[in-house]
């Protein structure tokens, strides 16, 4: 290399470097650049919340407030939106039988149905929608302990999981412009889906 092909690198090697090290620098300060990923869009601030069967034993309720709270989302019984969640609906089912050992694979499903209304004129902004996810876990007949500590496991990773859906669908509706969330609008819904917790 000869070296004024050296000299010419030089300042794009020195310009790169600076901005990898400006973007460093700017993240740890907690700054974000939106378009980074699902977290920069744009998402309500503030939301009625209406949960079917708001019991402490309500695992989605519970891990739904939490991921509001981390979105920035107020509960406010003054919001313009009421965010309508019905009961969870946890469904079991025996996958696989492993014989002689008793050894099973077994599916637990959980649905959650919600929508979102204007309250100032009860239009629905995302109407009768349903959150869906499965998982599976191994168990035996013959340790029935293991067995239900497996299974509450397995309800909580999937309850986090729905939780995790509901803020997106949210978030996904604020950032559409086909649903315009914050105004009086034609209602608009969006298709459920289904996701296999890991």
């Amino acid at each position: 290399m000869t070296r004024a092909t050296q000299h010419r690198r030089s300042p794009l090697l020195a310009t790169l470097l600076a901005g990898s090290l400006c973007a460093l620098t700017l993240s740890g300060c907690g700054f974000q650049l939106r378009g980074i990923d699902n977290e920069s869009r744009p998402i309500v601030q503030h939301l009625q919340l209406n949960i079917q069967g708001d019991t402490p034993q309500n695992a989605v309720a519970r891990e739904l407030r939490q991921r509001l709270e981390t979105a920035g989302v107020s509960v406010d019984s003054s919001a313009s939106l009421e965010l309508n969640v019905g009961a969870p609906e946890y469904d079991e089912s025996q996958v696989g039988y492993g014989g002689s050992g008793g050894n099973q694979e077994r599916n637990i499903s959980l649905r959650v149905p919600f929508s979102v209304q204007r309250t100032t004129d009860g239009a629905y902004v995302i109407d009768g929608q349903v959150v869906q996810v499965n998982g599976t876990y191994n168990t035996s007949t013959s340790q029935l302990l293991q067995r239900d500590q497996e299974r509450d496991q397995l309800q909580r990773r999937l309850s986090r999981e729905a939780a995790s859906q509901l803020v997106e669908r949210l978030r996904a509706a604020s950032a559409s412009s086909n649903a315009d969330i914050l105004s009086p609008g034609t209602p608009s819904s969006s298709a459920s889906s289904t996701s296999e917790a890991q």
